[in-house]
C-alpha cells in the first residue's frame, strides 16, 4: 500500500486512489506539541480529532472521501472522527485483513515463522503457505471477539505447537511447513534476564531500581551492550516492535568474549562462587548448573563430559564450576527456545 503512495502498485491491485482514500480517514487529526520529555522541554504532545481537512488525488485533484482497502466508500456522520468508522470496518467479521493479519502475527511469535511470512507482507504474489489454516484461526479470533488470549490457547492446544524441534529423517529440510518446531533466538531482554538468573547475579539499568528485569527497560537508549548486541527493538521506530531475530557474529562473540558477562560468571557474590564454597560433591553441582541453564538434569554423558573440566591442568573447584556454566551459556540449548 506504501508504494501507491506516488504510483499504482506494479504487481497489486493497489492504486494511487487506495492509499489516498485510506489516508483520508486521518483528515481531520491534529497535532499539538513535540512530546518531549524532561528536562529538554517537558512540551505535552496531542493527538486530536478537529472537524475540517481533506485529501485530494495527487495526478487528477479530485477530492478523495475515505474508502477502506477493497470495502465500500464509508458512511461518516457529520462531526464525527472519521477514525471511528475505520475502525467500525476493521472489525466487522467479513474484513478480509484484519483478523488474518493478527491471527498471522500471533501464529508466528509461537511458531517461529508466520503463515504469511515475513508478518507484514500480505499480498497476492505472497500467499500463505497454509490459507486454510489462515483462514480457520482468523474466523476462530472473530467468533471469540477478537479475544487473543484464546486465539493463543487454540494454537499452543494443537499438535503442531506441541512437535518437538528434533527433525526427523524425512523433516530435516523443512522450514515453512511446520512438521516440526523451529528454534528461535530468545529476545534479547529475555536473554539478557536469562544470563542473570543462571550467574545468580545482578543487573542495574539507568533509571530503574537495582535489581530490575532487562524486560522492564522502556528505552532503546538505556545503556546496554548485551541487548544492542541481540537486537532489541528501537522504541523510537516505526513499528516501535519489531525486532531483528536473526543470529549473528557479533552475538557469539559477546557469550564467548564479553567481560561483563565473565564478571557475572565469576562474581563473589555469583552461583559460581556460591556452588564452588558449598559441600555439594562435583556430580550434584553439575546436576544444578543443567538444571539452572536448561531446565534438565544432564545425562550421564553430559556429566561425564563436564566433570573434566574439575581436571584440567591448573583447574580448581570454583574455575571448574565458571568453566561449566560459561560453556551452558555459550550453548544453542541455552540461547534458542527448542
Amino acid at each position: 500500500m506504501e508504494c501507491a503512495k506516488c504510483h499504482h502498485h506494479p504487481n497489486e491491485k493497489w492504486s494511487q486512489a487506495d492509499y489516498y482514500q485510506l489516508a483520508a480517514y486521518f483528515t481531520e487529526v491534529k497535532h499539538k506539541g513535540q512530546g518531549i520529555s524532561a528536562p529538554i522541554s517537558g512540551e505535552a504532545e496531542f493527538i486530536y480529532y478537529a472537524p475540517g481537512g481533506e485529501v485530494k488525488h495527487p495526478v487528477t485533484g479530485e477530492v478523495l472521501k475515505p474508502k477502506p482497502p477493497d470495502g465500500p466508500e464509508a458512511k461518516l456522520e457529520a462531526d464525527r472522527d472519521p477514525r471511528v468508522a475505520l475502525v467500525d470496518w476493521m472489525c466487522q467479521p467479513d474484513n478480509p485483513f484484519f483478523a488474518r493479519a493478527v491471527a498471522n502475527r500471533i501464529w508466528s511469535h509461537f511458531m517461529g515463522r508466520g503463515i504469511v511470512d515475513p508478518v507484514d507482507d500480505f499480498r497476492a504474489s505472497n500467499p500463505p503457505t497454509n490459507e486454510p489454516l489462515l483462514n480457520f484461526l482468523a474466523q476462530d479470533l472473530v467468533r471469540n471477539g477478537y479475544n487473543l488470549k484464546k486465539l493463543m490457547r487454540t494454537i499452543m492446544q494443537s499438535h503442531v505447537y506441541q512437535l518437538s524441534s528434533l527433525p526427523g529423517e524425512h523433516n530435516l529440510s523443512d522450514t515453512r511447513n511446520y512438521s516440526r518446531a523451529y528454534r528461535r533466538r530468545l529476545p534479547a531482554e529475555v536473554l539478557q534476564d536469562a544470563v542473570t538468573a543462571v550467574t545468580g547475579s545482578t543487573e542495574t539499568f539507568q533509571g530503574l531500581a537495582p535489581g530490575a528485569r532487562a524486560i522492564e527497560t522502556w528505552n532503546h537508549k538505556l545503556d546496554s551492550e548485551f541487548m544492542d548486541a541481540f537486537g532489541r527493538p528501537n522504541s523510537s521506530a516505526e513499528c516501535p516492535c519489531e525486532r531483528d531475530r536473526s543470529t549473528s557474529v557479533v552475538q557469539a562473540l559477546h557469550l564467548m568474549n564479553s567481560n561483563k558477562l565473565q564478571g557475572k560468571i565469576v562474581s563473589s557474590e555469583g552461583r559460581a562462587t556460591q556452588l564452588a564454597n558449598s559441600k555439594l560433591s562435583e556430580t550434584e553441582i553439575i546436576s544444578e548448573l543443567y538444571l539452572a541453564t536448561y531446565n534438565r538434569r544432564p545425562t550421564d554423558e553430559e556429566t561425564a563430559l563436564a566433570a573434566k573440566a574439575f581436571k584440567a591442568a591448573g583447574a580448581t573447584r570454583k574455575t571448574g564450576v565458571e568453566d561449566i556454566m560459561w560453556a551452558l551459556m555459550n550453548s544453542a540449548e541455552f540461547v534458542f527456545n527448542h
